[in-house]
């Protein structure tokens, strides 16, 4: 049998520069191992190296190496739109090229769609990776969709016997003691190395492969990054500014096929899409007064959605979930202003009873009017036997919603809101600042809220009663007022504070 490691040297577009520095310090390690055993290996370099090693103008050149490519910062290929995939390898093998590498064989990583084969084949792409897990097999093959045929080599999660079997074992060699693996593969393989693409080019695929049509699982968060992706993706300028299509490819860097991915990564992967956003949108339109509104089924619910985009806001309300608010992104400040890993990014109209008991109204929408730079819309729906009306205004760094309730139980109504602050502490009505931790309960008329690097000030005219929940991503804020029959209240929320 036949053997290869895969060594992957994968900091991602939000590593700290520590990070990069001691993944480039192995990969400089690794580098001189097989410089001098000359042993054939299989490297995988992300994105994010590549431009440590071209800012340190190190240009790797190990003849014996197969370089394996992943896509522009290793996105989950199979929940990409097919230009984006494009864009995705192009731009990477533009970066190996600069750095005098010459793209090998494409590794899927831990995800698959059928329709691959057919979408990569215009990349030059002539050998895919694929873990074995997905193949259910470890020998290579083919697989096919449509009119394209590939070759394609399972990886395995440890390396085996060389002296069992034949073929090709394609193994990830994992752990930081790269050297180690190297000697231990020169050990025991017996000179019987080749890279995917050395031992295809004097050995047949056996059999072909039909793995699962799809093997993505999302969850919440990960299905809103990847909705994001595909609402940018459809609207996609012909010529697609530079700046814009490199944040892009970094949005797309967080694994949406994985449940419960990091926070951390997810929140990077969201900021890169609101940068690609905003600099699509400043090529597109003139000046900061524009908008656009759109009814889409947003999140494939099978119920349209408002998508209201300023120059520098996006924001997405889902009215038959009582105007719930799917995406609220500041593309001024660069701020993904939903706490991501709340239950819920909030909702223009929250009611309770007085026994607890949270009703969802769903809305339906009545009018939208645009002005310059600003959107405004209403809504009606009920509560119970009782009639709300909502009023929603948007402008730059600023959301206004309003309430006029008749007949409705007694209970609480109020904007709920999970704001990306960080650790936050808070002001009321001009009060000292008071650190916010587990659950408060504050009564005013001005609620400030001050995180790591943003702020936020919730004014409403008539007193208000503001329930807070402290999180490690930020707070969860319900400004409410008790209602019973009509009434009619409103606050705003003022992200330039």
């Amino acid at each position: 049998m036949h053997v290869c490691p895969l060594f992957v040297f994968d900091p991602s577009p939000f590593a700290t520069v520590d990070e990069v520095d001691a993944s480039m310090h192995g990969f400089l390690s690794l580098a001189a191992a097989i410089d001098e055993r000359q042993v054939p290996a299989a490297i995988h370099i992300s994105a994010r190296l590549m431009k440590a090693l071209v800012e340190n103008h190190i240009e790797p050149e190990l003849p014996s190496v197969e370089w394996v490519r992943t896509g522009w910062a290793g996105p989950d290929l199979a929940s990409l739109p097919d230009r984006l995939v494009g864009i995705a390898l192009g731009s990477e093998a533009e970066a190996m090229r600069h750095l005098g590498l010459e793209p090998g064989s494409l590794w899927l990583r831990g995800s698959w769609d059928r329709r691959i084969p057919h979408v990569v084949s215009g990349a030059g792409i002539d050998c895919l990776l694929v873990h074995a897990d997905v193949l259910g097999d470890g020998q290579p093959g083919v697989v096919a969709f449509l009119d394209s045929i590939l070759p394609v080599i399972p990886v395995l999660g440890h390396m085996p016997d060389p002296s069992t079997g034949d073929g090709l074992a394609l193994f990830l060699a994992s752990g930081t003691d790269h050297r180690s693996v190297l000697e231990e593969v020169s050990k025991t393989s017996h000179g019987r190395i080749l890279t995917p693409g050395a031992y295809l080019k004097g050995h047949q695929p056996r059999g072909r492969f039909s793995p699962p049509a799809e093997s993505a699982i999302e969850d919440r968060e990960s299905g809103r990054l990847r909705r994001k992706m595909i609402r940018l993706a459809t609207r996609l300028p012909d010529k697609l500014p530079a700046r814009a299509a490199e944040a892009l490819l970094d949005g797309c860097h967080a694994p949406s096929h994985v449940r419960g991915a990091d926070i951390t990564l997810l929140r990077g992967a969201h900021e890169a899409l609101v940068r690609a956003r905003a600099a699509i949108d400043a090529d597109r339109h003139r000046g900061d007064d524009w908008t656009r509104v759109s009814r889409v089924d947003w999140d494939a619910d099978g119920d349209a959605e408002l998508q209201i985009e300023l120059a520098s806001m996006s924001v997405v309300i889902d009215p038959e979930r009582g105007g719930e608010i799917l995406v609220f992104d500041d593309k001024a400040r660069t701020w993904v202003v939903n706490l991501l890993d709340a239950h819920t990014g909030g909702a223009i109209c929250r009611f309770e009873t007085r026994d607890g008991e949270q009703i969802e109204s769903a809305l339906t929408v009545q009018t939208i009017e645009e002005t310059k730079g600003a959107v405004s819309a209403s809504m009606n729906g009920r509560i119970g036997d009782g009639v709300l009306t909502c009023r929603v205004a948007i402008s730059a760094g600023k959301l206004v919603t309003g309430f006029d309730v008749e007949r409705v139980p007694p209970g609480r109504i109020g904007l709920e809101m999970a704001v990306a602050l960080g650790e936050s502490k808070t002001r009321v009505d001009g009060s000292e600042w008071a650190p916010v931790a587990g659950d408060v309960q504050l009564t005013g008329h001005r609620f400030r809220f001050a995180g790591t690097s943003h702020q936020i000030l919730i004014t409403s005219i008539t007193p208000a009663e503001c329930f807070v929940t402290a999180s490690p991503g930020g707070i969860t804020v319900w400004i409410n007022w008790v209602v019973e029959g009509s009434a009619s209240h409103e606050v705003s929320v003022d992200l330039n504070a």
